[in-house]
C-alpha cells in the first residue's frame, strides 16, 4: 500500500481553495495584450499554412499536362545567341625586321650581288607588306561577330587583281609566317578576338607614331614622302628614324633620298606581280642553302593563333641600313655580252636604283609583354618576336590589361630563329 501511493499528490482544502482564487482573479491589461499577440500569430500562421497548399495544389497542376504545354511553347522559342570578339588592334613593324634579317641570311649563300639580281631587299619588302596586308583582310573577311567596340577596327579593301598576285607566295621565311599567323581572327576557350588596324588619329603628332607602327600598303608612300619632306620637322623625322622598321632607307641631313627605291609611286598590278616573281625566285634559289625550318609553308585564310594576343609598349627598335649610291642597276636575266677585255657589259639595262642596299643594323631592347590569355611556349615566343600588340594612339591594346606577363628581347629571338645552323 505504501509503494501505490507514492508520487499521490492530494490538495488540501486549502490548496485547492487557493488554486480556485488564482483562476478566477480578474486579468490586466499586459495580459490581454499577450492573448491578442498570440492570436494573431495564429492566424498568420493558419494563412501562411494556407498560401502554400494553394502554391503546392497549383504547382501539381503544372506537373501534369499544363507544365508539358508551357515546356512546348517554351521549346519553340529560338533566341539566336552571338559572341562578341574583343577588337585587337595590329602593328606592323616586326614585318620589315624579319624581312632584313632574312635578306641579310641569304646573302651569305652566295653574295650580294647575285641575291640582289634575283630580288632587291625592296621588292622582298613590299612583298612582305602586302602579304601582312592581305592576311588582315582574310581575316577581315571572316569576322562576322559583332565587336564589344563599335568601329574600334579599320575596313580595309583590296582590289581583286592585287589579291590574285599576293596570293602566289606560297613559301615564306618561318619567322615573318609566324608575324603573319599572330594576325587573324583568334578564339581560345573564353573568348573570341579581332585583330586589324586601327584607324588613323586625326592629330599630327599622334599620326607620325601610327604611321612608324602601322605600316601597310595604304600609307607607306605619304609616310615616305613625308621623311624626304625638307620641310617636315627634324625632330619628327628623327623619332621615326628611332623607331623606324622599313629597311633600306637612306638619309642625307635628317631627310630621306630614295623614296621611290623603297615604294615607287603608282605602284600597281603589274608591279606587284614583278615583284613577287622575284621574292618566290629568291626563296627557291636559297631555300636548298638553308636549313629547311627556315621556311614555311602558307595557306592564304583569315585565322590567327594566340601569339597574336600579346600586348607591349612601344618598344624602342628599330632597323638602319647601309647603302651606296648607284648609276644603273643591272636587270635580272639582262642580255650581256663579253668585251674585248674579257669584261661582262649589259645589253640593255634597267633604270637604275637611287641606292644600292649593302646590310642592316637592327638596335634592340628588353621589352615587358603582357597577355590577356594564357598561351603555351611556341605562341609566346610568336607573340614576342611578332610585335603585332604594340599600344599606339587610339589603339584597343591600352585597355588590355595582362593576365600572363614576360619579358624579351625580340630582335634577339628574331636574329637566333634566322641564324639558326643547320
Amino acid at each position: 500500500m505504501e509503494n501505490s501511493l507514492e508520487g499521490l499528490h492530494i490538495s488540501t482544502p486549502q490548496q485547492s481553495g487557493r488554486n480556485a482564487g488564482r483562476h478566477n482573479k480578474r486579468q490586466g491589461k499586459g495580459s490581454r495584450s499577450m492573448n491578442i499577440d498570440k492570436y494573431r500569430t495564429r492566424i498568420n500562421h493558419e494563412v501562411d499554412q494556407n498560401n502554400r497548399r494553394e502554391i503546392s495544389a497549383r504547382l501539381g497542376l503544372l506537373d501534369s499536362d499544363e507544365l508539358r504545354r508551357v515546356k512546348e511553347a517554351v521549346s519553340n522559342i529560338k533566341l539566336t545567341q552571338q559572341p562578341v570578339a574583343i577588337p585587337i588592334s595590329t602593328t606592323t613593324r616586326s614585318v620589315g625586321f624579319a624581312v632584313a634579317l632574312f635578306y641579310d641570311r641569304a646573302v651569305t649563300t652566295w653574295n650580294l650581288q647575285q641575291i640582289e639580281m634575283i630580288a632587291t631587299i625592296h621588292q622582298v619588302y613590299r612583298v612582305a607588306l602586302w602579304a601582312m596586308h592581305f592576311k588582315i583582310w582574310n581575316a577581315q573577311s571572316i569576322q562576322i561577330e559583332p565587336v564589344s567596340v563599335v568601329q574600334a577596327l579599320q575596313y580595309i579593301t583590296i582590289e581583286d587583281q592585287l589579291r590574285s598576285a599576293i596570293a602566289q607566295v606560297g613559301v615564306l621565311p618561318t619567322t615573318l609566317a609566324a608575324v603573319l599567323n599572330s594576325v587573324g581572327r583568334i578564339q581560345t576557350q573564353t573568348s573570341l578576338y579581332h585583330s586589324g588596324y586601327s584607324h588613323m588619329p586625326q592629330n599630327d603628332d599622334q599620326q607620325l607614331e601610327y604611321r612608324a607602327l602601322v605600316v601597310n600598303p595604304d600609307n607607306i608612300r605619304d609616310t615616305l614622302l613625308f621623311l624626304a619632306d625638307v620641310n617636315s620637322p627634324a625632330a619628327a623625322v628623327q623619332w621615326y628614324q628611332e623607331h623606324n622598321s622599313i629597311p633600306g632607307l637612306y638619309f642625307v641631313n635628317g631627310h630621306l633620298v630614295n623614296t621611290d627605291d623603297i615604294y615607287p609611286a603608282g605602284y600597281d598590278v603589274q608591279m606587284l606581280n614583278t615583284d613577287v616573281t622575284a621574292f618566290n625566285n629568291l626563296v627557291t634559289r636559297v631555300q636548298g642553302r638553308l636549313p629547311p625550318h627556315q621556311f614555311a609553308h602558307i595557306s592564304w585564310h583569315g585565322k590567327g593563333d594566340s601569339g597574336g594576343l600579346w600586348s607591349n609598349p612601344v618598344a624602342r627598335v628599330c632597323v638602319t641600313s647601309d647603302t651606296e649610291p648607284v648609276i644603273a642597276a643591272p636587270r635580272a636575266g639582262a642580255r650581256r655580252r663579253r668585251l674585248a677585255d674579257g669584261s661582262i657589259a649589259d645589253c640593255d639595262q634597267a633604270p637604275g636604283r637611287a641606292r644600292r642596299y649593302l646590310r642592316s643594323t637592327l638596335c634592340d631592347a628588353q621589352v615587358g609583354f603582357h597577355s590577356l590569355e594564357a598561351t603555351n611556349e611556341d605562341q609566346a615566343v610568336t607573340g614576342t618576336i611578332s610585335l603585332t600588340g604594340e599600344e599606339c594612339f587610339i589603339s584597343t591594346r591600352y585597355t588590355i590589361s595582362g593576365r600572363s606577363v614576360t619579358s624579351a628581347s625580340p630582335i634577339q629571338i628574331l636574329r637566333n630563329i634566322t641564324d639558326l645552323p643547320r
